[in-house]
């Protein structure tokens, strides 16, 4: 078996999960190719845990290899934070981010010597990112002019050049466009796929809830992490004033997230009752993250958030004390009259 798989020529795909991504492996693979799925993973994309061990037992029982990629601090540089081709209605950067992917997947490809690099993109289906002058763009600055295949748009693109030495077949590639799934459903039935995700929003940077937190951050902190993004799409958020931010965990598991990523910041918990709501106050100037002083009325206003949430004061409590932590230790504790809802509400992101 292993000297079989040797003698095949290899393809890299990219690897969503995704009916489309699915599709485009399943078609490659039966033209004989050794087919290796890239899977990119970050808090706003991407499989983890369990979902992960089953995407990649479901890849291994169709005879293709599953990889995954990490992305790290250069995709935030060289994505996120400035996007060459700008955003959609959200804050999601789509041309750069398909363009990246498909450079890490080039990368893969000259390590790997495979044939060529493809993607589940179907043209016109998304306005931004796949019309056809998109899709041209994202080929060559991603180094793989003519060695990129849409196997499911592919008759409808310029042919590539492994379809024109013949290595691969154009013939049994497909001609979809546009939005409906009614071709990849029916073609999902003939291949005997019959376990896909159905359509969702699947990569967070689309949210347009997040779109004001995200916008916020950029302004005010000019180095951002992995971290300083996962707390945009969990928990509560306040801006207490120009560039003090103040995250209120809601549950015991954003809680252990604020612990674990962020114990040289303050922490702040209401002590009258155990557990309780957990907050984080950052504190920004000039994009820098700076020292908080706990003298302060954004300090004090971030106590009075915590004080809105804690237990105590659901059960009656006007006056509640407020415990300020940095480093595991208590360094402050008040007693502090929690935030009306007219209060949380001006301040919410």
């Amino acid at each position: 078996m292993r000297a079989m798989l040797m003698n095949k020529k290899i393809a890299v795909g990219l690897f969503s999960g995704g009916l489309d991504s699915w599709l485009s492996a399943i078609l490659i693979h039966r033209q004989g190719f050794d087919v290796h799925l890239l899977h990119f993973v970050s808090p706003y994309f991407g499989y983890s845990g369990e979902k992960l061990e089953e995407a990649r037992k479901r890849v291994e029982e169709k005879g293709m290899r599953l990889i995954v990629h990490e992305f790290g601090e250069d995709y935030i540089q060289n994505v996120v934070k400035k996007p060459k081709h700008g955003v959609g209605s959200s804050m999601n950067p789509c041309i750069d981010c398909h363009r990246y992917m498909l450079s890490m997947a080039n990368k893969k490809r000259e390590e790997l010597n495979a044939e060529f690099v493809f993607s589940g993109e179907v043209l016109e289906q998304r306005p931004m990112s796949q019309n056809k002058r998109a899709l041209h763009l994202i080929e060559k600055e991603s180094g793989l002019s003519g060695f990129l295949v849409r196997p499911l748009s592919a008759k409808l693109l310029d042919p590539s050049i492994p379809e024109q030495r013949g290595i691969l077949d154009r013939e049994k590639l497909l001609n979809i466009s546009g939005r409906g799934r009614s071709h990849q459903v029916a073609l999902a039935k003939e291949l005997g796929l019959d376990k896909y995700p159905q359509p969702a929003g699947g990569c967070k940077f689309t949210d347009p809830n997040l779109k004001k937190r995200f916008l916020t951050l950029r302004k005010i902190n000019k180095d951002i992490t992995w971290n300083d993004l996962k707390l945009l799409i969990s928990a509560r958020h306040f801006l207490l004033d120009d560039d003090a931010l103040f995250t209120v965990a809601r549950d015991e598991k954003e809680c252990s997230t604020l612990f674990k990523d962020f114990p040289k910041d303050i922490l702040i918990e209401a002590s009258d009752m155990v557990p309780s709501a957990v907050g984080l106050l950052i504190k920004y100037s000039k994009g820098v993250k700076v020292e908080v002083d706990l003298n302060s009325d954004y300090a004090k206003m971030a106590g009075r958030i915590i004080a809105r949430y804690s237990k105590a004061h659901q059960q009656g409590k006007d006056k509640i004390n407020v415990s300020y932590f940095k480093d595991g230790g208590e360094v402050l504790k008040k007693e502090l009259t929690p935030f009306t809802d007219a209060e949380l509400l001006k301040y919410r992101l």
